[in-house]
């Protein structure tokens, strides 16, 4: 079964290594997407992500780093999780009742700016070794620390409800 997984992985590598490289025949390396790889590659965004996630590819990804600067590899995973950290944080928001709380769009839009900022700059200094965990630790505790955040807020909202006799 490891074998079947192994040539699988094998498979999505070779399938996006071809994909740069026809890429980068058409436009520059800063240009390319997460989207562009994994349509020209036909496979799925998730697929992408756990061939990055893995220990073995750190390699590549600093290559990818050094080859095209610190500003735009960082551009390419902001623009690339942007939205994911966006529905998520709306999402999160309407479970704990931010909108009732007052929390408006220009709140969730710069929530989300902070988050892919965080996110993408965690991303960096792992590749850069300067966060000596693993992967899943990093999203563990970027898990936790986002339920902390929720909770503070879900919190304070309760507070000031309670203080102000709405809600």
């Amino acid at each position: 079964m490891e074998r079947k997984a192994n040539a699988v992985s094998d498979q999505t590598k070779h399938a996006l290594a071809v994909a740069l490289k026809a890429l980068m025949a058409q436009k520059p390396i800063d240009r390319i997407t997460i989207h562009d790889l994994t349509e020209r590659a036909g496979i799925r965004r998730q697929n992408f992500y756990y061939q990055i996630e893995i220990e073995e590819n750190r390699a590549v990804c600093l290559c990818a780093l050094n080859s095209v600067g610190r500003d735009h590899l960082k551009r390419f995973f902001e623009a690339d999780i942007h939205a994911i950290i966006h529905r998520t944080v709306e999402q999160l928001g309407q479970e704990v009742g931010a909108v009732q709380a007052g929390v408006g769009e220009a709140d969730i839009a710069l929530m989300t700016h902070i988050y892919v900022v965080l996110c993408a700059g965690v991303i960096e200094s792992w590749l850069l070794s300067e966060i000596d965990r693993t992967p899943e630790e990093l999203i563990e505790f970027a898990d936790q620390m986002l339920q902390d955040h929720i909770n503070g807020a879900r919190l304070r909202w309760q507070t000031e409800t309670n203080q102000s006799g709405q809600f």
